[in-house]
């Protein structure tokens, strides 16, 4: 027979503790797979390097520009960040020859 009058103890059960379980998210939402971009360098060469730097020019110069400390004048050709991105490609080879050509741009 059974001893009624002693209390029976149940067994230990793992504890669930919910807070961690809702915190650990395995996912991530939804991340959409985009090719990474591939940025390549201008492959102009002679004439066609030429031509291109007197077309960023052309195009520079219609770009507001800033102001000489020095004079006053509005005689800094600004490169904007804006046709920074647009032409890339060739702003090494256009850098170096505006340096050149001992023309203002910062």
């Amino acid at each position: 027979m059974e001893n009624f009058n002693e209390r029976k103890h149940r067994q230990a059960q793992p504890k669930k503790n919910r807070s961690n379980a809702s915190n650990e998210h395995t996912s991530r939402g939804f991340v959409p797979e985009r090719p990474e971009r591939k940025f390549r360098h201008c492959t102009c060469e002679g004439e066609a390097l030429a031509l291109k730097n007197q077309r960023l020019l052309a195009l520079l110069r219609e770009q507001p520009r800033g102001f000489d400390d020095a004079t006053g004048a509005p005689n800094v050709l600004v490169i904007t960040q804006r046709f920074r991105r647009e032409h890339a490609r060739h702003m090494r080879h256009f850098v170096a020859f505006l340096r050149e050509q001992n023309i203002r741009y910062r």
